[in-house]
């Protein structure tokens, strides 16, 4: 049972991370007019709203019947993450996926108040509404379909981190000096760097 519980988290974790990637294509397209992949890998997911919205299902649960106490946790626990997940991309990578500099109250450029708050709603809605009825899909699922869809996209997701971290090592250094936001150049380069690879592995075999 532990295990299904811990393949359920894994379906939840990627669900979210799926609409947390459609919310900001959706967001780029309003701004920009085009689509931008938001994020640092190459499926259609943000793993960063996945693991917030985890966090908050794990440490706010508890909270249900105190809806203020968990708005503010919810944006004390968001802003952390994205704090912490902006500081160690760009330590890592020499570059940055999202960047506030231009909004009127912001931490370094990487978390701002517009942000925080928002984080706040969005944590109210995941407990009450959103998580429910996830969870009721879930429960719809047999144990075998469950596995089945753990397995297929658990190793996508692996395959997916491993060649979009590879890629951006190897891209670290081809960023510019002080740049702010490159998730689009970051993207197309990463999308690139990988092409190159297989077109290389098929020349080698042919």
């Amino acid at each position: 049972m532990k295990k299904l519980k811990l393949k359920k988290y894994f379906l939840l974790f990627m669900m979210y991370s799926i609409v947390g990637w459609i919310m900001e294509v959706i967001l780029a397209l309003i701004c920009h007019h085009k689509f931008i992949n938001r994020g640092f890998l190459i499926g259609p997911y943000l793993p960063i709203y996945g693991v917030g919205c985890i966090l908050m299902l794990l440490l706010l649960e508890r909270f249900k019947d105190k809806p203020i106490l968990l708005v503010i946790l919810s944006m004390v626990i968001c802003s952390l993450l994205e704090y912490i997940t902006s500081y160690l991309l760009e330590v890592a990578f020499n570059t940055r996926w999202w960047d506030y500099s231009n909004s009127l109250i912001n931490l370094n450029g990487r978390i701002c108040l517009e942000n925080t708050v928002l984080f706040g709603i969005l944590g109210a809605l995941i407990i009450y509404v959103v998580n429910p009825f996830f969870m009721s899909l879930l429960d719809k699922l047999s144990i075998r379909t469950i596995n089945i869809l753990f397995y297929i996209l658990s190793t996508l997701f692996i395959i997916d981190v491993l060649l979009s971290f590879i890629s951006m090592i190897f891209l670290r250094n081809s960023f510019g000096e002080n740049v702010k936001d490159t998730t689009e150049e970051s993207s197309r380069k990463t999308i690139q760097f990988i092409k190159n690879i297989f077109s290389n592995i098929k020349e080698a075999i042919t």
